[in-house]
């Protein structure tokens, strides 16, 4: 395989990724997941170069960033999120604050549906 061929099959993975991940922030707009994997692919998409348009691709991931950070409440999946696309940007400091709050507190499986959710907010989903 050429590396334009594996360019390209990259950038068309990257474009299918896009889709689901809209989708599902349509279907879930409250929920920081999605929104913080929209900003990690933006920002994967500026920092290595897979568009002519990095400067805009990284003011969406920004931009992503900040409405992800407003939704997460008690999610490591999304602050794991947050903070690789902080990295993406060279915003460190960012990134170590997003981090820390992943791994800060227990993990637990939740609700059965096979995702990892930290204990109290499986307190607050049960009621």
């Amino acid at each position: 395989m050429t590396p334009e061929r594996l360019k390209q099959l990259v950038i068309e993975t990257l474009w299918l990724g896009f889709l689901i991940i809209e989708w599902a922030m349509e279907l879930a707009p409250q929920d920081a997941l999605p929104v913080s994997m929209a900003t990690w692919c933006h920002g994967l998409r500026a920092g290595h170069h897979f568009t002519a348009q990095s400067d805009k691709e990284l003011q969406t991931a920004r931009i992503l960033a900040a409405r992800a950070s407003g939704l997460i409440s008690c999610d490591p999946l999304a602050e794991t999120m947050l903070a690789a696309a902080h990295t993406l940007a060279h915003d460190l400091d960012t990134a170590a604050i997003h981090a820390g709050r992943s791994t800060h507190t227990r993990w637990r499986v939740g609700l059965g549906m096979g995702t990892e959710r930290l204990d109290p907010c499986l307190s607050r989903q049960i009621g």
